[in-house]
C-alpha cells in the first residue's frame, strides 16, 4: 500500500507536541492491512508521548524531530511497552487534521516513502486529529 505524498506537509516546529491526541484510522503491518477496533489515541506534549488502547496505556516513549528533513523525520526513542529499549525510525506528514506515519521495524533504517510492502517490516498508519 502507497499513499500520495502529493501536499508534503511540514512541521514548523514541533506541531504534533502541543497535547493534541490522534485517533487511529488504518493501520498497514507489513504489507497487511489491520483492523482498526476500540479506540487507539496518541496524546504528545513537551516530546513525551503516550499511545493508549481503550484507555489503556500500552506505549510511551520520547519523539525527536528533524524538521529540516523532507519528509519530516522524527525518531521515537520507546520507554515502555513491547519494543521498550529501541528506537523507532520514521517518516510522517501531515495533510490537514490527518497525520500520516510510517515507521521502520524497532532499530531498523527509517522508510523513505510511505507505504508498508510485504516484507517490509515498515508500519504504515493514518491518525485523525481529535477535536476539544
Amino acid at each position: 500500500m502507497k499513499l500520495n505524498e502529493k501536499s508534503g506537509g511540514r512541521f514548523s516546529g514541533n506541531e504534533s507536541n502541543t497535547g493534541e491526541s490522534w485517533r487511529q484510522v488504518s493501520m498497514v503491518i507489513d504489507g497487511k492491512s489491520q483492523p482498526v477496533d476500540g479506540e487507539t489515541l496518541v496524546t504528545s506534549v513537551d516530546n513525551e508521548f503516550t499511545l493508549t488502547h481503550d484507555g489503556v496505556e500500552v506505549m510511551k516513549g520520547k519523539a525527536r524531530f528533524g524538521s529540516e528533513e523532507t519528509p519530516n523525520q522524527q525518531d521515537v526513542e520507546l520507554d515502555r511497552g513491547p519494543d521498550a529499549g529501541k528506537t523507532i525510525r520514521q517518516i510522517i506528514k501531515f495533510e490537514g487534521d490527518m497525520m500520516v506515519v510510517c515507521n521502520g521495524p524497532p532499530d531498523g533504517e527509517r522508510p523513505t516513502e510511505f507505504s508498508s510492502e510485504s516484507g517490509s517490516g515498515r508500519t504504515l498508519g493514518v491518525w485523525a486529529r481529535v477535536k476539544p
